[in-house]
């Protein structure tokens, strides 16, 4: 139990490559022997709900604290939060917690759209712009071949007309 704080505990966490970090942890589940998720100095979380947190080295009550156990909506893995997740006991220290949960790696590409490049206003447009700048292999298109049309329309005053609008057929 943390000296200055009721419902806080001051734990010793072994991550798992040789270093045993100080963590202030106020969940009421928190026990000694547990496997758990830490994210430590620097690790960026995102919430279920609320903003994304880069967790610091802070100290709590008179006491440093190098790192946070987790709770599941705490990393985007749920709603619950009435404590820490504890994991298998089997769980190895110090893996990352994307190997317990089966989470596969994902990359992200954040691009920046102008009004002047129509060509990356489209999944496809950006697919083929991330292609050559990753020089990948060109991207495959989806097939139409079961694309019909069933409407037939017609312009009744091709000179007054500069726009055309499509909208679902009617029967």
């Amino acid at each position: 139990k943390h000296t200055n704080a009721d419902k806080l505990s001051v734990t010793k966490v072994d991550v798992g490559n040789g270093k045993i970090l100080n963590i202030i942890c106020g969940a009421p589940n928190v026990d000694a022997g547990q496997k758990v998720v830490v994210a430590a100095i620097g690790t960026v979380i995102h919430p279920t709900k609320g903003d994304i947190l880069e967790i610091k080295k802070a100290k709590i009550r008179g006491e440093y604290s190098e790192g946070m156990i987790c709770a599941q909506d705490e990393i985007g893995m749920g709603t619950e939060h009435e404590g820490i997740m504890v994991l298998d006991p089997s769980a190895k220290a110090g893996s990352p917690a994307k190997e317990h949960f089966n989470i596969e790696d994902d990359t992200v590409f954040e691009i920046g759209l102008t009004p002047n490049r129509i060509d990356a206003a489209s999944h496809i447009g950006v697919a083929r712009d991330l292609s050559a700048v990753l020089s990948t292999s060109p991207i495959s298109m989806p097939s139409v071949d079961d694309f019909k049309v069933d409407c037939n329309f017609e312009i009744w005053n091709p000179a007054d007309t500069f726009r055309y609008i499509i909208t679902p057929c009617q029967a």
